[in-house]
């Protein structure tokens, strides 16, 4: 400290005023100290949440390449393998262009057709809707569709041959 710190009148003080005086203003400095060393580690952590995450960018990218390209690969992992995602970036509020994406999508199937999803017709089989592929017979029971159920209910069920698959008859 020196006494062109001390305010005016600080002479008059005795002894015990100058030392409370001089306790008070290293008080006042430690806490300047301390204020500044905080206002530098903000203004550190405001440098770093505003400089672009490259990890993060590069997640966006590849969800929106596989929302984009869903459905029209048959493989989706082609997708990652053929197209460069440095071509695209992210926007500040975390969009990526939709139309390049879609373009890149169309130039890869134009240059590498194989990759696309094979089509399938929703109506595939025959006529009879699929039922030829099914057993025929009647329902088959379970041990559990046996609880609670009087003899007479299970020879029934028996006769009619519904038992079939439990008692291994072919």
């Amino acid at each position: 400290m020196t006494a062109d710190d001390n305010p005016p009148g600080a002479d008059a003080l005795g002894d015990p005023g100058k030392r409370a005086l001089d306790a008070m203003k290293s008080q006042w400095h430690s806490e300047r100290d301390k204020r500044k060393e905080l206002e530098q580690r903000i203004a550190e952590l405001e440098s770093k949440q505003s400089a672009p995450d490259p990890r993060a960018d590069r997640r966006i990218i590849r969800a929106e390449l596989k929302a984009a390209a869903a459905g029209k690969f048959a493989d989706i992992s082609d997708v990652f393998q053929n197209i460069d995602l440095d071509q695209f970036e992210v926007s500040e509020d975390g969009d990526v262009d939709a139309d390049k994406l879609t373009a890149a999508i169309e130039d890869l199937l134009a240059r590498k057709p194989h990759l696309a999803a094979v089509k399938r017709n929703r109506f595939a089989g025959a006529g009879d809707g699929g039922a030829a592929g099914r057993e025929s017979g009647p329902a088959q029971l379970t041990r559990d569709d046996l609880r609670g159920k009087s003899p007479e209910w299970i020879a029934k069920a028996k006769a009619e041959g519904r038992l079939n698959s439990l008692l291994g008859i072919q």
